[in-house]
This record gives C-alpha cells, sequence and structure tokens, in this order.
C-alpha cells in the first residue's frame, strides 16, 4: 500500500543535508563574551569521533570555530562564576590578545569642545548626545559603555580600523583550514564539514550598552569582509532580551530594548541601506544586516522562567555548540533551519479592526526566530561512567599501593622513618656546635647549639676542600709578611690596613668585579641544591615502586612529615643559628677586634718603651729581637697579642661569608722571634 502523502512527509523529501559551516563568532559586551566562552569549555571537554575519540588539547587546533570579543570592559576575562585562581580550565579557554578587542576608548577628542564631532562627520550625523551631554555624564569607557548605546556605537566608529582586521584575520584562518591539505583535521575529529559557505554568529543582549549599540553595526561589518574573503557566507544574531537582566535597572534595559529592536527592524526591513564607518578608506555595509535573527528570553512558551541568566547562558551556548557535530541530530537540525527560510521572506500583516482604524494597515518582518533546548537523559551513561571511574581508581590504588593486603589501610611514614630519610637523603642529620673564639666573659653567648651537617657541605668546594682553610691559609700569609717586613709597634697599623682587605674578599661589595668566599659559598649553594633534588627524587621513585617498603600512600605521608618538620621545626632553629652567628660577627668587627688592637699597642708600648718606637734596622734585626724575653719559645702556650690578632681577622672573614666560624691554632707567629 502506497504511502499517503502528508505534509511532514513532503518537507521531509524537500529537506537538503547540510553539514557544519566553519563558523566565526563574535561576542558583543558581557553577554556575548559568556556564552563564547561556555562554548570553548564544551569543545574541549567534549569526545570527538566516536570512532577514534579524540579531545582537543587547544582551541587553536580546532579547525572549525574562531572567536572575537569586542568589548568597552576590560576587567571582563572570564565567564561569571568561575574564578581566574581555582578554574582548571581558565588557561585553555580564555581568549588571546587575537581573540579580544577591548581597548581603551579616547573619549574626550569627542566632546573636549562644542564643536568636536565637527571633525568626525560619519559621527555627527548620528551621533545623540552632543559634546556638552557627555562631559556632563562623565562616562568612564574602561568600565564599559554604561548601558548608553551611543557610546559603544562610538567605541565602535573608533576602533573599525582593528576590528576590520581582526574579523578578516579569522575568516582568512577558518578559509586556510578549509583547504584539501587540511582536510585531515576534520577527519581526525570526525568532522563532516561544508567548506563551501561560511557561518559568522552574533551573539548580544539588547538590554545593556555594548551589545545594543554594536550588534547591528557588526552584522553588517561581518557581512561586508565576508563578501571580500570567502566565497559564501552566512550571518546570524542571537540576541538576548531585557527579562534576564531586570535586577541592573529594569526601566534602563528594557528602554534600551526597545530603541535596539526598532532600529533592527527598520534596518532588516530596508534592503537600500548602506553604512560606512571611516571616510574615505571604508567597506560599505548594504542591505539587512543579518540572514536570520534569534530571540533568547528567561522564559518558554509555558511561562516557565529561570531566575538566573547564566542558565540562559548555558542554553544558547549548548544549543550553539551542537551545530558543531556531525551526528543524526546536528544534521536535521541544521536542515531544519535551512528549510525555515521559505517561511520568513514575506512580511508578516496583522489585521486591525477596519471599523477602529479604517483603512491602515501594519508590516512586520517575519525574519526573526527562536530556540530551545531541551536534554532527555537516561543517566545510563552516567552510570556507565561511574562505574568505569570507580574501577579505575582501585587499579590505580592497587598500582601505587594505596590499599594494604586483606583490605588493610596501605602503610605511612613514621617519625623514625621521616628522620632517617632527613639525615640520609636531606643531609639534615644534627652536629654539636661549639667552636666559639676565645672571647670575653659576657661578651657573647658561647653556650653551644645544634648544627646540621648540611651547613658543613656549603663551606665546601666542588672537589671537597674547605673554604675556611682558604680563608685562613691567607690571614695566615697576611700576617706572616707582617711580622716578617715590620717591627712590633706597626704591627697593630699594618694589621688594622688588612682588615678591610681581608673582608671584601669574604664579602660581595655593590660594583666588586674579584669572586669572594660569599660568591664561591653561593655558587656551591646551587650546585649542592641540584644535587640534594636528584638525590631525594630518585629516593622517592624507588620507594613509590617498592611495595613492601613504599607505595604512594607511603611517600605521600613522608613528604608532609618532611614539610611538616621543616615549617614547624628546622626552620625555626636555621634562623635562631643565624642570628646566633651573626652575634658573634658582630662581636668580632667590633669589640673583640678593637680589644686586640688595644693589646697588640700595649704589647709594643712595655717592649719598647715610650719613644723608642721606629722603623727596623736592616743592619741587625737579630740583636733587636733578642731583648724580647716577653714571647715564649715555640710549642708553649702564645702571646695574647699575635692570639687575639690572628683569631680575629680569620673570624671576622669566615663568620661573613659563611655564618660559620672555627678556631685555627697560629702556629708560625712565633717562629720569626728567638
Amino acid at each position: 500500500m502506497a504511502d499517503i502523502p502528508t505534509l511532514d512527509n513532503i518537507n521531509r523529501k524537500s529537506e537538503l543535508k547540510v553539514d557544519l559551516r566553519p563558523t566565526l563568532f563574535i561576542g558583543a559586551g558581557g553577554t556575548g563574551m559568556e556564552v563564547m566562552m561556555r562554548i570553548r569549555r564544551r569543545i574541549l571537554s567534549a569526545v570527538w569521533n566516536r570512532h577514534h575519540p579524540t579531545r582537543v588539547e587547544s582551541i587553536h587546533d580546532f579547525p572549525v570555530a574562531r572567536f572575537l570579543h569586542f568589548d568597552l570592559d576590560s576587567n571582563a576575562v572570564i565567564d561569571e562564576g568561575k574564578s581566574q585562581r581555582t578554574d582548571p580550565w581558565f588557561e585553555l579557554v580564555k581568549l588571546t590578545d587575537e581573540e579580544r578587542l577591548v581597548e581603551p576608548l579616547d573619549l574626550p577628542q569627542y566632546h573636549e569642545s562644542d564643536d568636536s564631532l565637527a571633525r568626525f562627520p560619519l559621527i555627527e550625523s548620528w551621533m545623540p548626545l552632543r559634546p556638552k551631554k557627555l562631559r556632563a555624564l562623565g562616562i568612564d569607557p574602561s568600565k564599559g559603555a554604561g548601558q548608553i548605546r551611543s557610546v559603544a556605537r562610538l567605541y565602535l566608529f573608533d576602533k573599525y580600523p582593528k576590528l576590520r582586521g581582526r574579523i578578516k584575520g579569522a575568516l582568512n584562518f577558518l578559509s586556510s583550514n578549509a583547504g584539501i591539505e587540511r582536510k585531515e583535521n576534520y577527519q581526525r575529529l570526525g568532522l563532516q564539514v561544508d567548506t563551501s559557505k561560511f557561518r559568522i554568529v552574533v551573539i548580544a543582549s539588547n538590554a545593556g550598552g555594548t551589545g545594543a549599540g554594536s550588534a547591528i553595526d557588526l552584522g553588517w561589518m561581518a557581512k561586508a569582509i565576508a563578501r571580500q574573503e570567502v566565497a559564501d557566507s552566512q550571518v546570524d544574531l542571537v540576541m538576548f532580551m531585557p527579562s534576564g537582566f531586570a535586577k541592573a535597572n529594569k526601566e534602563r534595559t528594557e528602554a534600551n530594548a526597545y530603541a535596539t529592536l526598532m532600529e533592527l527592524e527598520t534596518t532588516m526591513r530596508d534592503m537600500n541601506a548602506q553604512v560606512k564607518w571611516m571616510d574615505p578608506d571604508s567597506i560599505t555595509g548594504r542591505g539587512a544586516p543579518f540572514d536570520d535573527v534569534y530571540f533568547v528570553d528567561n522564559a518558554n512558551l509555558a511561562n516557565k522562567a529561570t531566575q538566573d541568566v547564566k542558565d540562559v547562558y548555558q542554553m544558547v551556548a549548548d544549543t550553539l555548540f551542537e551545530d558543531f557535530a556531525s551526528a543524526d541530530f546536528a544534521n536535521r537540525k541544521r536542515s531544519v533551519a535551512v528549510n525555515q527560510q521559505q517561511h520568513k521572506l514575506g512580511p508578516y500583516n496583522p489585521r486591525v479592526p477596519e471599523a477602529r482604524f479604517g483603512d491602515m494597515r501594519l508590516s512586520y518582518s517575519k525574519v526573526y526566530s527562536a530556540f530551545g533546548q531541551s536534554v532527555l537523559d537516561t543517566q545510563q551513561s552516567l552510570r556507565e561512567d561511574i562505574r568505569a571511574y570507580e574501577l579505575a581508581a582501585l587499579m590505580v590504588k592497587e598500582f601505587f599501593g594505596l590499599v594494604g593486603r586483606d583490605g588493610l589501610l596501605a602503610r605511612r611514614a613514621g617519625d623514625g622513618e621521616r628522620d632517617s630519610f632527613m639525615r640520609e637523603q636531606m643531609d639534615m642529620r644534627e652536629l654539636p656546635f661549639d667552636e666559639f673564639p676565645d672571647f670575653k666573659k659576657g661578651t657573647v653567648d658561647v653556650a653551644p647549639f645544634q648544627e646540621y651537617a648540611l651547613t658543613g657541605l656549603l663551606l665546601r668546594d666542588r672537589e671537597g676542600r674547605s673554604l675556611l682553610e682558604r680563608v685562613e691559609s691567607k690571614v695566615q700569609l697576611e700576617m706572616d709578611r707582617i711580622m716578617a717586613a715590620f717591627d712590633i709597634n706597626q704591627w697593630r697599623e699594618r694589621v688594622a690596613e688588612l682588615l678591610p682587605n681581608l673582608e671584601r674578599d669574604a664579602i660581595r661589595e655593590a660594583g666588586a668585579t674579584a669572586e669572594t668566599s660569599e660568591d664561591r659559598i653561593k655558587r656551591h649553594t646551587v650546585e649542592l641544591t641540584g644535587r640534594l633534588k636528584e638525590r631525594v627524587r630518585e629516593r622517592l621513585y624507588a620507594l613509590l615502586d617498592d611495595r613492601k617498603q613504599g607505595g604512594l600512600e607511603f611517600v605521600l605521608s613522608l613528604l608532609e612529615q618532611v614539610k611538616a618538620r621543616l615549617l614547624q621545626r628546622d626552620l625555626a632553629h636555621a634562623e635562631r643559628n643565624g642570628r646566633r652567628y651573626r652575634d658573634i660577627r658582630d662581636a668580632l668587627r667590633t669589640r673583640q677586634v678593637e680589644e686586640s688592637l688595644g693589646n697588640l699597642s700595649q704589647a709594643a708600648g712595655r717592649l719598647f718603651g715610650k719613644g723608642s718606637a721606629g722603623p727596623r734596622s736592616h743592619g741587625a734585626p737579630q740583636a733587636r729581637h733578642r731583648r724580647l724575653p716577653a714571647f715564649p719559645p715555640a710549642g708553649r702556650q702564645r702571646g695574647p697579642v699575635h692570639r687575639s690578632h690572628a683569631q680575629h681577622v680569620g673570624l671576622a672573614g669566615r663568620t661573613a661569608g659563611a655564618g660559620r666560624i672555627r678556631q685555627r691554632p697560629v702556629e708560625r707567629h712565633r717562629r720569626r722571634i728567638p
């Protein structure tokens, strides 16, 4: 029996299969950005190509979509309800500089004087706000258009050259990806793309300032640029109605919507319209700015409304995202949209009461549409995903040792294992420090304290030699030189001259070029840190793979305890030790050095007597030295003069450069004095 022809069958036979078209989204104002960000999230989170599942790592790698955000508000960088610091998708979904035209508007040039607008005849012809009124409003363009539509259109005229370049660049990108050599990108994602026609979607609201003031011009401009850059195109408008923005000054939002809709009705019916944005170098917008217009509200035909406009953002984003699929539903959706065009060509002429209005006729455009989005979810796929994730989690736990044998909890690190790890892998074993100089009682605290072995490693060079011994050796040589070349009554002066030079060798000064002990220690610190990190990392990986003694839970707990001990105890101890070293250094450089130099002067005075000081006679050095019985023979206790100076000079350099102090006996000071 033959099928009875019905309207539905006729429509199905006449339907054309419409493949996905490369699409440019232009978001005007905050509403446009909110929707585009949600589309970008859907693109990144979707699994493409059901036969060979794959994901898109970056929006730039998605060959059939480009985005452009046009706004005055420089603070609009992420969709509402998301935090830049906590959103894991932020770096992936955020718009790049090439995808945003958000720049300052030099508003004063249009209102600095009453005849300022006369310099811009294309703007003066339509601008309702005269310079005096613009000055009175005190608008801050960096915070948006302030719900003033004319300011947004002024911004579009002001940024026309850059806006034209951004739209042209986006269409060129889509066109270049439509070439035969790029078809593998579509195949990888399982997309069937119609590269003979491109789609441009302008997204805005008619309640605010930026979208309401610039959406119509964006349609004209995009259409004119597309005529030059691509073979064929379709420009659509998705416009949000004011109901969802009632909290943002209901009277103003509805007034903006009314004015915008009146302008839109006029432009969609005037096929002879011509618009220019720059004189003389400008493209020309002609005819209707859009091929199709969709109005979106926060309520449906059943009068069921949502109070949160973000729900509407998500619905529009989901609807536009569905156009990127190549499944049967998406193909059917695109086909229906194309077939509906035939019902929008003529005007709508509603009847009016003849007795009241006579022969008056009303006529409206039928180009406008609406859409909604419904989701039928049986949760079957959700249950499968949940079970798959649970099984995968158990496998991961078993592999990394998160679950112990017989269902018991995995082993965690204890205090002893933590301390052993820090001693062996981080050189954090504690050693007593008691190598204090011979201070006068009460000068500084000389109570022993616990130091870390790591500090001693820092005071060695890459060959393992002690940096302190190098400093002490230089001090010893300088002291020998002074004792050999000068009389004892000149030693104090020479030692005082020597001290600044020794400190410059140990401590880095601004503008100095020679390497110091401080530089060597800093360089060695970097090298030692790298070696310690590598050693600790290798040990942690070894513990991670050790099913019996380690595992992931053991490693995580070990790291937690190491971090806690460093923060709670070891860092405090290190700061305390640093203060102790600074106290010793300061005491050596002030009180101790003055006392030692004073002792040296007294010794010189006693040995030579008043007035006997002078340069040593080169003719009979030994005879004069024999008259100095105060110095003991070698091997016995050293005199206070030599010990004080040797200790001060060596320790001053050591404490300043390394924070460690060691006292070495000066053995050779007496050898030149028989």
